[in-house]
Parts: structure tokens; C-alpha cells; sequence
């Protein structure tokens, strides 16, 4: 009798030997569009996140702000680096060019953002934006637009920072591929992190929780990569 035949190499590699395969899911992410790979990512993110964000298994809580949370002015005009994680993320995911590395990079960030919605169901925690109206010397547009995303957005689902922890996360990725752009993506996540303070969107702890929770997802799937071979 021969052998059950493998469709791993074939249009839809996702089976092996009747079974879903992992190196199969990632072969068959790696043929895909990766701007389609993004939309619908980002879909998916925001699913994700909307959820908890507007219905909790629990009463939210405020946490004790720090010396720094207090000390920190809300500037509206900082939402503009706020939302570039956004496209922080988007340039990273772009950047990912060595064989397995796109897969990679999905399966990674997936693992952040599975983990930070469970804390947020499990454990959700709110802002007190209410102390920090947008300022009446403020654009006009700059106040219609913080209006917006804070009706959009609501002011749980505060720890850990995913805003934080998929900024970093993406940095990270670049930097694994050795890629020279790798540094300047992490001060740019850095950046991202002072304007979730700015924007007065999260708590310090928020973004250090976001911050180790993107270096164990980061270790999780690309310490252990032999030099070399990373994102591949």
C-alpha cells in the first residue's frame, strides 16, 4: 500500500496527511497577498479588541496612577503619534522578507493581541479620561477627532498596552531580520509608547506590561532562531 499522499505543496498546503498542518498554515501564508494579509489582520484585531473593550465578565477598575501618569499633560496633537502604530505595524509586517518570516510575524502577533484580550475579559481595567477633556485652546478638528475615537474607543482595556506590546513587537521582527531600519522602528515604538501617556489613553504600567509582553511573545518565536536564520 502506498503512502497517503500529502497536499503540503499543492494550492491550499494547509493539510498533511489528512491532518491541518502548522508548516502547511505557514506555507500557504507565505503565498498569499500580504496587503490582503493585512486588511484582513487588522479586521480581525479589531474584533478582537472591540469585544472586551465594550463588554466586560467583570466591573472595571481604575488603577493608582504613578508620579509620572500624574505629571504627564494631555496634547491632543499627540494622537497623531498615538495612531502611527497603526502604520508602524503595517511598515513592519511589510519589512518581513526572509522565507517563513511573514507567517511568522502573524503568529506572533496574534499570540499578543490573544493575550491581551483574555487579560482585558478576565481583568478589565479603565481610564479616567473624564479628568482630561480635550483643551479648549485645541483645534477644532482636534477636538471633533479625539471626540470621535473616544466614542469609538472606550476607555477600558487598558492593561496591557496593545498599542504598546504590537508596537514593540513589530520592531522587534525587524530587528531579527537584521534589517538596518530594525533601531529606528524601536524608538519609533518608544514614541508610540510616551504618546499613550499624551494622549492620556493609558497608565505607565499599562505600556510596561505592553512592553514585556511583547518581548516574551519576541522571545517565544524569535529568540531561539540560530543566528542567521532568523524570520526563516
Amino acid at each position: 500500500m502506498s503512502p497517503p499522499r500529502s497536499n503540503v505543496s499543492g494550492p491550499f498546503p494547509l493539510y498533511q496527511d489528512g491532518r491541518l498542518s502548522l508548516s502547511g498554515v505557514s506555507e500557504w501564508l507565505e503565498r498569499r497577498n500580504k496587503l490582503v494579509l493585512a486588511i484582513a489582520a487588522t479586521l480581525l484585531h479589531s474584533l478582537l479588541y472591540g469585544i472586551p473593550n465594550r463588554i466586560h465578565l467583570a466591573l472595571p477598575v481604575e488603577l493608582p496612577m504613578t508620579w509620572l501618569d500624574r505629571v504627564t499633560p494631555f496634547i491632543p496633537l499627540t494622537f497623531w503619534l498615538y495612531l502611527s502604530d497603526y502604520a508602524l505595524v503595517f511598515i513592519a509586517f511589510m519589512l518581513c522578507r526572509r522565507p517563513g518570516s511573514a507567517a511568522r510575524f502573524i503568529y506572533a502577533f496574534f499570540t499578543v493581541v490573544g493575550v491581551a484580550t483574555l487579560v482585558h475579559w478576565v481583568f478589565p481595567t479603565v481610564y479616567p479620561r473624564a479628568l482630561y477633556p480635550v483643551p479648549a485652546e485645541a483645534s477644532p478638528f482636534m477636538q471633533w477627532m479625539v471626540a470621535r475615537f473616544r466614542e469609538l474607543d472606550s476607555p477600558a482595556s487598558c492593561l496591557p498596552s496593545l498599542h504598546v506590546a504590537t508596537a514593540f513587537l513589530s520592531a522587534f521582527a525587524v530587528v531579527a531580520e537584521a534589517d538596518r531600519r530594525g533601531p529606528a522602528l524601536v524608538a519609533w515604538a518608544a514614541i508610540v509608547w510616551g504618546s499613550t501617556l499624551t494622549t492620556k489613553q493609558h497608565y505607565l504600567v499599562d505600556g510596561a506590561t505592553g512592553l514585556l509582553l511583547a518581548l516574551a511573545v519576541w522571545a517565544l518565536y524569535y529568540a531561539r532562531q540560530p543566528a542567521g536564520t532568523r524570520g526563516g
